[in-house]
């Protein structure tokens, strides 16, 4: 494979995203694949199984036939936390950011098992920055230290005032002195830390995660804080022509690869049929994080 890996690890501690696939959008499940082949004869031709599929898709991914606006990343993830065990997974990253917003990402990877040949193929949408809801989590982290301005803050003023009486004593002064100081020490260490340790656990820790995978600030940001889909005809357009031209270009490539050493490609062509049936798709409001729908539509769910 002559176009440049990324080298990406995931789960290095806490505060790293602890999955590929976390942030990057709502799965479409009718827009998705994956499937087993068996009874291949040796691992070395396994592997190179595996080798041509890669090659062979991103061959034609980068053959121009998708448009400029069309991006394709060759990716070993490795899960950190498995250490040794476990070697990294090559998946082939596609993205396009359209014109109104939408995100769309496309995770394809071809992986040996035993004897067995793994083909995964997953869609995702994204929608666009919700900054309204961006500044109400930054409100609501700054809420403390607003509390202080009117609270503290008019103490300390007070005291500075009585310090300054010529008329008061030096004793008086000391105490005022302490007093503030006891305040400032009690509602920073019982209100203020405990809130910013919180605000980072709960309000911050998915645009951390998202920010550091990403290396960007504003897509870690939007990965976190996103609209729900807009199901707009252009937009759910814009969509489909995406999902319905990049799709059959990886499984044509796949089929050209299977073809070639007499695997079965029977379950290639019954997907690719499927998803031109498919004409729409909805936002559905539940717990899962994805469903398909009936009725020719590829339903996505988000929770509430």
């Amino acid at each position: 494979m002559n176009a440049p890996v990324q080298q990406k690890a995931f789960s290095r501690d806490f505060f790293d995203r602890q999955d590929p696939t976390e942030g990057i959008g709502e799965l479409i499940i009718p827009f998705s694949f994956s499937s087993i082949y068996d009874e291949i004869d040796k691992d070395s031709k396994l592997s190179e199984i595996c080798a041509e599929l890669y090659d062979k898709v991103l061959a034609k991914l980068k053959s121009g036939d998708l448009g400029k606006d069309v991006q394709v990343d060759v990716i070993d993830y490795k899960d950190a936390k498995q250490g040794g065990k476990e070697s990294s997974r090559k998946y082939l990253a596609i993205t396009r950011e359209t014109n109104r917003k939408t995100r769309i990402t496309i995770l394809a990877r071809f992986l040996p098992y035993g004897n067995k040949l793994y083909v995964g193929v997953d869609s995702f949408v994204l929608g666009n920055t919700n900054w309204l809801k961006i500044i109400g989590t930054i409100a609501l982290t700054l809420s403390p230290f607003v509390c202080y301005l009117f609270t503290v803050l008019p103490a300390i003023i007070q005291g500075m005032v009585a310090s300054l009486n010529p008329f008061g004593g030096g004793g008086y002064q000391s105490d005022t002195f302490g007093q503030t100081f006891l305040l400032i020490l009690q509602y920073t260490c019982c209100c203020i830390f405990p809130w910013l340790i919180f605000a980072v656990m709960f309000l911050w820790l998915n645009t951390v995660r998202n920010s550091r995978h990403e290396g960007n600030l504003l897509l870690g940001l939007r990965q976190s804080f996103n609209q729900i889909l807009n199901t707009r005809s252009f937009n759910i357009d814009d969509i489909l022509m995406t999902l319905k031209s990049v799709l059959p270009l990886i499984l044509s490539s796949i089929r050209e690869v299977f073809e070639k050493h007499d695997l079965p490609v029977k379950s290639l062509d019954e997907f690719t049929a499927t998803i031109q049936t498919i004409n729409n798709i909805q936002n559905v409001y539940g717990s899962g994080n994805a469903v398909a729908g009936a009725g020719g539509k590829a339903s996505v769910s988000r929770p509430k």
